[in-house]
């Protein structure tokens, strides 16, 4: 099982959240951290050869992002 499952699993049945409510918190989280991943991409890119295109990195960022999946 995802750990994305097992900490909805938590909330829901443990704790009695709403499934919206902890899917909001789950995703909110989730997008944080590409938030943080976002911010640090040009660094980055001063810091090393650019052996990769930096588009690689955003759509490695996006998959974890839920809000780049929302149509």
């Amino acid at each position: 099982m995802r750990s994305r499952d097992n900490l909805f699993g938590a909330l829901v049945r443990l704790h009695g959240w709403h499934p919206d409510q902890a899917n909001e918190l789950i995703d909110a989280f989730a997008h944080e951290l590409a938030e943080r991943q976002r911010a640090v991409l040009d660094d980055l890119f001063d810091r090393y050869e650019r052996t990769f295109h930096q588009d690689a990195f955003k759509d490695l960022i996006a998959v974890i992002d839920p809000e780049e999946q929302r149509p």
